[in-house]
C-alpha cells in the first residue's frame, strides 16, 4: 500500500494548492486511475454523506433535473482516500475525495468525441446534527 503514498501525497497537494484544474485531474489519471494495482487495492463501500456531497455539487453545476446513476465508491485501504465513478445524466463522471480534508474533485466528461471536461473541486462541512454536507461557496468550477 505504500506504493500510492507518494501519489496520493502529491494530489492532495495538488488538490489544496493547483488553481488548475484540470492539471489535478489528469495527475489522477495520469498516475491512479488507470494503475491496475492502485484499483486492486481498494474496496467498494457506501457513504451516504458523500454521495449527497458529490450530488449537490452536480446539482449547482449541471441540472437538478440529471439524475445520478450507478455510483460506485471505493476505499483505498490504508489510507482516507475514496475515488469512484458515476454518472449524471448521460455524462460518465469520475471523483476523488480525502476524508481527513474533507476536500475532493469531479470530473465530468461533457463530450466523448472531443474529450471536453469539466471540473469541481469541493469542500464538506460538518454540521452539528446534520452530519457532513457541502460548505457553501466552496466550489471551484473549470
Amino acid at each position: 500500500m505504500t506504493e500510492f503514498k507518494e501519489h496520493i501525497d502529491n494530489l492532495r497537494e495538488l488538490l489544496v494548492h493547483e488553481d488548475h484544474l484540470p492539471a489535478i485531474g489528469k495527475y489522477f489519471f495520469d498516475n491512479m486511475a488507470e494503475d491496475r494495482a492502485f484499483i486492486q487495492h481498494g474496496k467498494a463501500v457506501k457513504k451516504p454523506m458523500l454521495k449527497k456531497i458529490i450530488r449537490k455539487a452536480c446539482d449547482d453545476f449541471i441540472s437538478k433535473d440529471q439524475q445520478m446513476m450507478k455510483l460506485v465508491m471505493i476505499q483505498l485501504q490504508g489510507f482516507p482516500f475514496l475515488h469512484g465513478a458515476f454518472f449524471i445524466g448521460p455524462h460518465l463522471s469520475n471523483f476523488f475525495y480525502f476524508e481527513e480534508l474533507k476536500k475532493g474533485m469531479i470530473m465530468i466528461v461533457r463530450s466523448m468525441e472531443s474529450g471536453d471536461m469539466s471540473f469541481i473541486r469541493f469542500t464538506g462541512t460538518v454540521i452539528p446534527g446534520k452530519g457532513l454536507t457541502l460548505a457553501p461557496g466552496s466550489t471551484t468550477v473549470q
